[in-house]
């Protein structure tokens, strides 16, 4: 079973070095900076002196900047981060899936997708597939990409509705690239 770990998703116009700012000044140590790469994103990882893990992400695939920690004091250090950069707890995602500003939903479900688990979730299924379904079409833009990171056998009914009941063309366009990427990569559920 993997460890308890606690998110930190930054708002959208922040960026890894905004973490990175709270983190040198409150003395966590810099432990390693992995670069970003096909199938990698960029981080930057501290550890507090009791050995929580801070990994600070920025996922270029949905465009959002977060943090993943794990350890003893991961609820305080995430009570740092948030604090100090205005940043959402994961329920406070959730709930800005149901924002009446379709910025704020798009970036809600954007951050649900960086944030998901490795395998299907029936919380997450639900939450991208009434997504699709938005009145904006930037929500529904964020769902493609999102849908793309999740990249979930489960999702393919999600994505065949998407595609087939899309109107505006770009969009559609978008969830027909996803389409293609499942052909290639996600075996159907």
């Amino acid at each position: 079973m993997p460890p308890d770990e606690t998110f930190v998703i930054f708002p959208r116009r922040r960026a890894t070095v905004s973490g990175v700012d709270v983190a040198e000044e409150n003395g966590w140590q810099h432990a390693q900076t992995i670069l970003p790469a096909e199938k990698r994103l960029y981080e930057e990882i501290y550890r507090t002196d009791d050995g929580t893990v801070i990994r600070i992400i920025d996922d270029h695939f949905v465009m959002v900047v977060f943090a993943a920690i794990t350890g003893e004091s991961r609820r305080q250090v995430a009570t740092i981060l948030r604090d100090a950069l205005n940043a959402f707890d994961e329920e406070t995602i959730w709930q800005r899936t149901e924002s009446s500003g379709p910025d704020v939903r798009a970036h809600a479900v954007r951050a649900l997708a960086a944030i998901c688990p490795q395998h299907s979730d029936a919380r997450w299924v639900e939450a991208f597939s009434k997504a699709t379904r938005d009145s904006s079409p930037k929500v529904r833009s964020a769902t493609a990409d999102a849908l793309a990171r999740a990249a979930w056998p489960e999702l393919w009914p999600v994505l065949d509705d998407f595609v087939n009941n899309e109107k505006d063309a770009d969009v559609k366009r978008e969830a027909e690239e996803v389409r293609a990427s499942y052909e290639a990569l996600v075996p159907r559920g």
